[in-house]
């Protein structure tokens, strides 16, 4: 399948997602989630997730894992306004165990929520993005998200009441 501009080959059987922490987990719709994830977050339009389930395709979530559906598109400006709740039910099911968040490629997306996730740990900006990037060496957040997500988390440590 397609993952940004290149094509990447998913041998059947193995996983298609990296692990950014150890309890934190970025990939593509295609990702094969283990028994081990507590929660799943899905960043995806409407129309895409149709279009994945029209032909039989069954987004593969855990038995028992909770699910987080963020109806966004790429490159499409307004993901900050998902990022409170994101968070939220990341921090609240990473405490259980581990947590996958997927798009479409894994490249833009996900990678941008898991940032926006880590910088609500505590982590800059910087540091944050240079290690979803070093563990997902394809992830490649849209610019305006990451503009988006500094101004989200500038807003957060202004009124820590709203996080």
């Amino acid at each position: 399948f397609l993952r940004g501009c290149r094509m990447v080959e998913v041998l059947p059987g193995l996983p298609s997602f990296d692990w950014i922490t150890a309890r934190l987990a970025v990939g593509s719709v295609l990702s094969r989630p283990t028994p081990g994830f507590a929660a799943v977050v899905t960043v995806l339009r409407r129309r895409e997730m149709d279009e994945l389930t029209a032909d039989g395709t069954r987004l593969l979530v855990p038995e028992g894992a909770a699910k987080h559906l963020i109806n966004h598109a790429d490159r499409t400006p307004g993901l900050a306004q998902h990022l409170d709740r994101a968070v939220r039910f990341i921090d609240l099911h990473i405490r259980a165990g581990a947590v996958l968040i997927h798009c479409q490629a894994g490249v833009s997306r996900s990678p941008s929520v898991a940032i926006a996730y880590l910088m609500s740990t505590g982590m800059s900006r910087a540091a944050a993005i240079s290690l979803v990037r070093s563990k997902r060496p394809e992830a490649d957040p849209w610019l305006p998200f990451l503009a988006e997500i500094g101004t989200w988390a500038e807003e957060r440590r202004r009124h820590p009441e709203r996080g």
